[in-house]
């Protein structure tokens, strides 16, 4: 008598390192992934990996799936990446899988899609519209008003999101080539009315059978936008209105947008007294916001994604402390590496739990920079707020030394 085959588990991924240790390290399946061939380095040599130009691309995904399948129908499809969502729910549709589908998908990654359900369900987001390409901008300012905020319909986190303050700067911005990553998208644009937010906040939760069954508030010691080359972060928020009114925005949200169970990443503005939603993704959120809360509250929230992409209810047991935690990310620049910080001061530092460099001498950062890349992340449990900011405060004088290629 043999032993009967695995089931195999479609993964579909871009550089999202944390699903991939647990997924092949679990014995009850196979594991097969779609990738790009930039990240298949990321896997293990008995791993069987399927390269394709971009996990975007539904036609490119859809034929490495199938001949996936071929062989043995996948158990369940995992895509953790913000660009793969999409694909994945065509995948799970076309093998008859359960899971997050496409029309939910939709509506979790087209910020479009996302903020005329939201609005329609009374959820406060910023004035937005539609952009037929860069050229169409006069016309969407003539309807919102400058300054104004344009990204792709479809995108993740700040990458390729532009701030025009006016008529001037958008003329220079088309001039000097700002706008050129935007003039031949692969998705509709969105511009969206500028507003002066007071302090920006993300909520991250685990849904399950149609409920949050975990969430967590924090703040961003700053807003992102156009501060991706300073020392950034967020910490965790202490019990109070602020909190608890997150919560219930962050509530209203996924029953607004219909997901049954995953994993969120909602960020929020507060301007002028008032919470106002940015976007909300079905995955996990980026950078160190994932190991800050697992010190935080002992919840893994890449397990739990892992867990309810294969079915299985997730693991959850919080602890609740009236600390704050923090992470604090220190920038990268475009260069070679010559001298990065001495990580012992910083492990020094009050509060500090843990210091995870990300590069080292030697290294070479081009590409894009974005929210969730730097050049190391730092954690710390502190008594207050107050704490967390001083912190983020004395880690500016911690810097990387780069030569120019």
């Amino acid at each position: 008598m043999t032993d009967r085959p695995r089931p195999t588990v479609l993964l579909i991924n871009s550089g999202k390192t944390a699903p991939v240790p647990i997924l092949e390290s679990d014995d009850s399946h196979r594991l097969a992934v779609i990738t790009e061939p930039g990240y298949r380095r990321l896997y293990s040599s008995d791993t069987r990996v399927y390269l394709v130009d971009d996990i975007a691309d539904l036609h490119s995904v859809q034929r490495a799936g199938v001949e996936i399948a071929a062989t043995q129908p996948p158990l369940a499809v995992v895509a953790p990446s913000e660009r793969s969502l999409v694909p994945g729910a065509y995948l799970r549709g076309l093998f008859g899988l359960d899971g997050l589908d496409v029309t939910t998908a939709i509506r979790f990654t087209s910020k479009y899609a996302m903020k005329r359900r939201l609005r329609a369900a009374g959820v406060s987001v910023a004035d937005f519209t539609l952009v037929d390409g860069v050229r169409d901008l006069p016309r969407a300012a003539r309807e919102l008003g400058w300054p104004l905020v344009v990204k792709p319909v479809f995108g993740t986190g700040s990458m390729k999101t532009v701030r025009l303050g006016g008529p001037a700067e958008f003329a220079e911005a088309l001039t000097t080539g700002r706008l050129a990553e935007l003039e031949n998208p692969p998705c509709a644009l969105i511009a969206e009315r500028w507003i002066d937010m007071d302090a920006e906040y993300h909520c991250d939760a685990v849904v399950w059978d149609g409920a949050v069954r975990h969430a967590v508030a924090s703040r961003y010691f700053q807003p992102l936008l156009g501060r991706l080359t300073e020392v950034n972060g967020s910490h965790t928020l202490a019990e109070g209105p602020v909190a608890k009114s997150i919560l219930e925005l962050n509530r209203r949200v996924i029953e607004a947008l219909g997901l049954e169970a995953g994993v969120t990443h909602m960020e929020v503005f507060e301007a002028d007294g008032s919470l106002l939603v940015g976007e909300i993704a079905a995955r996990p959120g980026g950078g160190g916001i994932p190991r800050m809360i697992a010190l935080s509250t002992g919840v893994d929230i890449w397990q739990a994604f892992v867990d309810i992409s294969l079915g299985r209810e997730p693991r959850l047991a919080p602890f609740v402390t009236d600390e704050i935690h923090v992470n604090v990310q220190l920038p990268v620049r475009h260069g070679k590496v010559l001298e990065v910080p001495c990580w012992e001061d910083i492990e020094k530092l009050p509060g500090v739990l843990e210091v995870d460099p990300q590069i080292a001498p030697g290294d070479v950062v081009q590409g894009s920079i974005h929210s969730s890349r730097g050049a190391a992340q730092i954690y710390a449990c502190l008594s207050s707020e107050l704490e967390a900011a001083l912190l983020h405060d004395a880690l500016e004088r911690f810097s990387i030394t780069v030569s120019e290629l």
